[in-house]
């Protein structure tokens, strides 16, 4: 369920929001601003998907920590914290970055009716607000992740290398946010 519903309920809600922002401003969904749902649940979905990946990450660590110690499964609400606490910063930078280059800047290459520049700004901060509050609520509420969902995560980082801890040349919070 976290893996199907969670990554797109930021998204959705966010759309929500921002198609609410757009009828307090009376400006109306048309032909030219169709396409700030589709931005924003694109930004959202990509988002909710890094939030996720992470969280199982911390979740297996937190578990492999608890097995050395003696003690039960993994720490479910640590691993929301954590998860939280280490990729929050990027996500924030990011996020707002993308609101910057939607809302603000002008670009003479593409030119972008500013009411779609300005909602699909206006979406990607409440993506913002959705992710770092609504959905990490939502996830310490759920059961923890099932043996097979943390397994099948473990076999998949083992083969790849975590994204943690495979440092590149481009890598770090400065590197993720602005790859854009």
């Amino acid at each position: 369920m976290q893996g199907l519903i969670l990554p797109l309920v930021t998204p959705l809600v966010a759309v929500q929001w921002a198609k609410g922002f757009m009828g307090l401003a009376d400006v109306p969904l048309d032909i030219f601003n169709m396409t700030t749902p589709i931005l924003i649940l694109a930004v959202g979905a990509g988002h909710a998907v890094q939030l996720l990946k992470r969280y199982y990450e911390e979740y297996n660590v937190s578990t492999r920590n608890r097995a050395r110690q003696g003690g039960g499964p993994g720490g479910h609400r640590q691993a929301v914290v954590d998860s939280i606490v280490k990729i929050g910063p990027v996500m924030l930078l990011a996020g707002a970055g993308r609101h910057l280059r939607l809302s603000v800047a002008d670009d003479l290459r593409h030119h972008l009716d500013p009411g779609i520049r300005l909602f699909s700004g206006v979406g990607i901060l409440c993506v913002l607000i959705v992710e770092m509050t609504l959905i990490p609520a939502l996830r310490s509420l759920l059961p923890a992740p099932g043996k097979k969902e943390a397994r099948l995560e473990r076999e998949n980082d083992s083969g790849t290398g975590s994204p943690a801890s495979t440092p590149t040349p481009c890598s770090g919070p400065i590197a993720t946010a602005f790859s854009w």
